[in-house]
């Protein structure tokens, strides 16, 4: 029996010290139960352990050798250690494993800066090595191979096994979690199933210990799949719960509906005035919102899906000033003080074309305090800071626009609905691909729009992949074309250096093409650590033509609108999800002219993946093609960038959301209580 407990502090667990339960507790790791519930994020599988021998009869054999470039493991005697420092001062670190049977075969592995290495093995130790075979002459050698004692009596712990790998926190990497969870063997049978045995067998689902246990410490490939698949149907299965519950809160506090006014007549008034003219989609979406706000008995939850450029934001704005004509305000939520910016500037824009008098006042959390108190219909957009305000200062609200709903938590959006006298009307916006039929048997939408038409500009955006070796040759050309006044976001996956990503440095990264490439081009910086002062100033200035090339993280994925931008590069490509990569497409060629994407990852691998988003530009499409093609080992373990932030399942998979169905369904047929177990710490 463990001598620890699911409830006690991550900080009294062996190895952990106090610098690494402040890391931990960063990550929302406070008990040994949340230690649990950190999901590696991919395995390797050291099971196969080959003697010294061995790899020397298969390099002789090398028909039989399927290809050098495998990492092999490898069991044997140190023979022999050494650590030398060169002229220049530089650490070299040798140790050689023989084989146990014949002394004469040797593997020699080699280090370079680690001269701990030298202290750490010692002739006689019997080792594993996991690496890289390379042949020398005679030498057979593994370069900075991971290595492990082997005690007589004990399990290794990193080698020889499948072994999972964990996302890096802070000072705490992968090996430091394999020792605490080592260390904490056995504490996985503390968890309590709540299914019955009956039902658990009739979905072919581990238990929770031992999904628990075949997640951290498995044994073969087919449980740890198993134990994904629990954790999955256990995540949907709370998420359900959650959106179950909301939605009878809403039946029980959904008072009297705000009726609609019959405004159809202004609407001419909006689309004759427009700098461009509705598609075909537009005009259908904004005649089915009017019938429905006019006909409907209760207050509606809507969500308009629009693609990357779709227009949703006309829509939206337009809806907008029939419910100021109709006598009410509108509350236009955004999750960022820039898109609140850009909301407003829009706005303005088009209130003055429709000579509409109606007020707009902007709410965030740098905008200086003024009184809100409407006197007359208004037009509110702001952030989360709208949420602050007392409600009786926006008057009657007919219409809560939520643009990028998912940002939103639960409570947030029932803010403003379930809490007046009248429940006005909510509109949810959102360009991240989501299934029809998902949008409306999971999350309960009254009803889901999709605007799937682009307006009437070209779209005219080339996508391809650039390799590691062309790319001094990439960014020549965009210091060329920024020359003739073209403008360029360099997006980058992080601000700071990261082992666990090993993803370029945005501000060392930006000096340095400053420095080889763009010299006599003015280039700024954007990322998320910046004020939203700062924000604004480069953004104005990227706008105006002051700066050409904007190196930024992907910050700029949503509400960033630089119209006369038209190239994009995606450094480290293959780390982004292909929702994201396709906001980040749509940050160019919005005027309709000529645009560039190109994606440049680490790897020199073909990435299917890739060259399928380059051959493809609509956000539906390219959520298919993921459902299709990720197989087994991949349909777990998706961070969602859609609605809901999920640890394992994916909203994509549909087999596995009808199961959740199913199962959910049984569970509450026996009036079986689900705990809030993986969606416990999540807001």
């Amino acid at each position: 029996m463990s001598k620890y407990v699911l409830s006690q502090p991550i900080s009294q667990v062996k190895y952990v010290g106090p610098q690494k339960a402040e890391e931990l507790e960063k990550v929302g790791i406070s008990t040994v139960a949340d230690l649990f519930y950190y999901l590696p994020t991919k395995y390797k599988d050291t099971t196969e352990i080959l003697s010294v021998a061995h790899v020397h009869e298969r390099l002789q054999q090398l028909a039989l050798f399927s290809n050098l470039s495998d990492k092999l493991t490898v069991r044997g005697i140190v023979s022999h250690v050494s650590s030398v420092y060169t002229r220049t001062r530089k650490n070299i670190t040798e140790i050689h494993v023989s084989d146990s049977q014949n002394p004469l075969r040797e593997i020699h592995g080699i280090w370079f800066q680690q001269p701990y290495i030298a202290k750490s093995l010692k002739e006689g130790d019997e080792v594993l090595f996991s690496g890289k075979i390379q042949q020398k002459g005679r030498k057979v050698i593994m370069y900075n191979p991971d290595y492990e004692i082997v005690r007589e009596g004990k399990l290794t712990v990193h080698l020889g096994r499948i072994t999972p790998m964990y996302r890096k926190c802070g000072t705490v990497t992968t090996p430091y979690f394999r020792r605490f969870f080592h260390e904490l063997k056995g504490v996985n049978t503390q968890f309590q199933e709540y299914i019955p045995t009956t039902i658990l067998k009739d979905f072919k689902c581990d238990t929770l210990p031992n999904a628990f246990e075949h997640l951290h410490y498995p044994d073969r490939q087919t449980n740890i799949k198993m134990a994904f698949h629990r954790l999955a149907l256990q995540e949907l299965l709370e998420l359900r719960e959650e959106f179950a519950k909301e939605r009878k809160l809403q039946e029980v506090k959904s008072l009297p509906f705000l009726k609609f006014s019959e405004v159809n007549k202004y609407l001419p008034t909006y689309t004759k005035f427009l700098p461009f003219a509705l598609t075909n989609g537009q005009s259908d979406i904004i005649s089915s919102l009017i019938a429905g706000y006019a006909e409907s008995k209760e207050a509606t939850d809507t969500l308009l899906y629009g693609d990357v450029g779709s227009g949703k934001t006309i829509v939206s704005l337009i809806i907008a000033a029939l419910w100021l004509d109709a006598g009410y305000s509108v509350i236009m939520l955004a999750p960022t003080t820039v898109l609140a910016q850009q909301h407003e500037n829009a706005a303005t824009g088009y209130f003055k074309r429709w000579k509409k008098k109606s007020p707009i006042i902007k709410v965030t959390s740098t905008a200086k305090s003024k009184k809100l108190l409407a006197t007359e219909p208004t037009l509110f957009i702001g952030t989360h800071a709208l949420l602050h305000k007392d409600k009786s200062q926006f008057g009657e609200v007919g219409l809560v626009i939520i643009d990028e709903q998912h940002r939103f938590g639960v409570s947030q959006r029932e803010h403003f609905v379930t809490k007046k006298k009248k429940s006005p009307h909510v509109l949810s916006l959102s360009a991240t691909p989501i299934p029809r039929s998902l949008a409306h048997s999971f999350f309960g939408f009254t009803d889901a729009l999709f605007l799937d038409e682009r307006p009437q500009k070209d779209y005219n955006i080339s996508s391809k992949v650039v390799k590691q070796e062309k790319l001094d040759a990439a960014y020549t050309w965009v210091a060329e074309q920024a020359a003739e006044n073209k403008k360029a976001f360099l997006v980058f996956p992080l601000i700071e250096e990261s082992e666990s990503l090993q993803a370029t440095a945005l501000k060392e990264r930006a000096a340095f093409l400053q420095e080889n490439y763009f010299q006599d081009i003015p280039t700024g910086l954007l990322h998320g650590k910046m004020t939203d002062k700062e924000k604004f100033a480069v953004l104005e200035k990227f706008s105006r033509g002051e700066i050409k090339i904007l190196c930024c993280t992907p910050v700029i994925e949503v509400g960033i609108d630089i119209p006369d931008a038209s190239i994009m590069f995606i450094h480290s490509a293959e780390r982004f999800g292909l929702a994201q990569l396709h906001q980040l497409r749509g940050r160019v060629g919005r005027d309709g002219s000529k645009a560039y994407c190109f994606l440049i990852p680490d790897t020199e691998e073909e990435n299917e993946r890739l060259a399928y988003f380059c051959d493809h530009t609509k956000g539906l499409d390219l959520a298919s093609y993921d459902l299709k093609n990720r197989g087994p080992g991949n349909i777990f373990g998706t961070k969602q960038s859609g609605f809901i932030q999920l640890k394992v399942a994916d909203l994509s998979h549909f087999k596995l959301l009808k199961e959740s169905e199913t199962l959910y369904n049984s569970l509450k047929e026996k009036n079986i209580h689900i705990p809030s177990i993986m969606r416990a710490k999540q807001s």
